[in-house]
């Protein structure tokens, strides 16, 4: 009996907090997703210039800007070996088609999830020498742009193998 009069005392709190939150879900759930010519020109800026795309979503001062510079080159670097490990991995998979043998598919799966880790890897290798190099809150930010540049290169070559409807 006694457990039960502090659950009894939390139960109206738990639903005034469910009640004031979902207006904000709400919102969140009505909100449209990105405008695909402003996401075109993105992918545009990104395949002429990335590290123009993550500087100019980054507030950094000249002396930071030449810490990031080092930094980010370095980090591009092993990046863009991965990005040609996925478009090789791509492209063998296309090629396959649906072709594929069980130790194939195997060995295609323990690919797949070895340069997913490799990738996160690369950010947790390089987010030290971001935050030494421009601080915190900047190297928070690099993560987050860089994690949306994979999550639209992931995008699109997902849509390289479409999916049967």
């Amino acid at each position: 009996m006694l457990v039960r009069k502090p659950l009894l005392r939390t139960l109206p709190l738990l639903g005034l907090a469910l009640c004031l939150s979902l207006p904000s879900l709400a919102a969140e759930v009505a909100t449209p997703g990105p405008d695909a010519a402003r996401v075109q020109a993105i992918r545009d800026k990104l395949r002429t210039d990335r590290k123009a795309v993550v500087l100019h979503n980054l507030k950094l001062d000249a002396a930071q800007t030449a810490k990031f510079n080092t930094v980010y080159d370095a980090y591009a670097k092993e990046a863009g070996e991965l990005a040609r490990q996925r478009t090789r991995m791509v492209v063998e998979s296309v090629n396959q088609g649906d072709k594929l043998t069980g130790a194939q598919a195997k060995q295609a799966s323990k690919d797949s999830l070895a340069l997913a880790e490799a990738e996160l890897k690369l950010l947790r290798k390089y987010h030290p020498k971001m935050v030494k190099a421009v601080g915190q809150e900047e190297a928070n930010r690099f993560l987050d742009v860089e994690s949306k540049i994979l999550a639209l290169n992931h995008y699109d070559i997902a849509w390289t193998t479409p999916l049967s409807e």
